[in-house]
């Protein structure tokens, strides 16, 4: 029995999801680059492209069925959030993936035979938690941090800083990515990793982020991250990430 989602809705009840064919890992570009005199060619590295999911169902209908009302409802389960990309979840974890139909049977067909397939397309071929992981750093020292997804997470951290506060380094200690702020810090402070700014309260302030400051990222594993304060000592320090894979 599958647990099978698409917009946060599970399919009509006369369909019955019996399988879902998936590869692996999602299209893989290879970029290779011929050098002339060279033996062979010079390997430029890969780039991952979508995922396809091929899914699989047999249809249960009543024996004075009509099969407009069958049809419409598949249409209108199949359209999800207005024909947008979607949340597309395979089983009972919570993970998905953003995806959209590519492809289906035609339904009328599939009535006349029992069953049928429908593709999903993910462009984006990243498996997302269901929820965010929150980690309450240590407000000095060091905190150990275990990711568990394939692909970095890019973390917001929210600092309290009471008056007095005048810098703020938080370092991931397995890549030496660091984050420094500094200044009057009074308020809450957000280091957003993921979309690249710093903010005060309501207000961006990448005036207060050090030039050489590197964002920070999650790896898979076990990391240590340092939290190194100046002035008056903060009063908590929240980090939040989605485990991807």
């Amino acid at each position: 029995m599958f647990s099978f989602k698409y917009n946060e809705v599970s399919p009509p009840s006369f369909l019955k999801i019996t399988g879902v064919d998936q590869y692996l890992l999602p299209e893989i570009e290879h970029y290779e680059t011929s050098v002339t005199g060279s033996y062979g060619d010079v390997d430029g590295g890969v780039r991952f492209g979508k995922k396809v999911f091929t899914v699989h169902y047999i249809i249960q209908l009543d024996k004075a069925h009509n099969d407009t009302e069958y049809i419409d409802s598949m249409a209108l389960w199949l359209m999800g959030n207005d024909n947008k990309v979607s949340k597309l979840q395979l089983d009972d974890s919570g993970e998905y993936y953003m995806a959209r139909v590519s492809d289906a049977t035609d339904f009328s067909d599939a009535i006349l035979y029992g069953s049928g397939t429908i593709t999903f397309t993910a462009s984006n071929p990243r498996r997302y938690a269901s929820k965010e992981t929150s980690v309450n750093l240590a407000t000095s020292g060091s905190t150990t941090v275990n990711y568990t997804g394939y692909i970095p997470a890019l973390p917001i951290i929210t600092v309290v800083c009471p008056s007095g506060t005048t810098g703020v380094k938080i370092e991931n200690a397995a890549t030496g990515d660091y984050v420094l702020v500094s200044g009057t810090l009074t308020g809450t402070l957000t280091i957003d990793n993921n979309k690249k700014f710093v903010a005060l309260g309501n207000e961006k302030r990448m005036d207060l982020l050090d030039i050489n400051s590197d964002w920070i990222t999650l790896l898979l594993g076990s990391q240590k991250i340092n939290v190194t304060v100046t002035g008056k000592a903060v009063t908590s320090i929240t980090m939040k990430y989605t485990i991807t894979k």
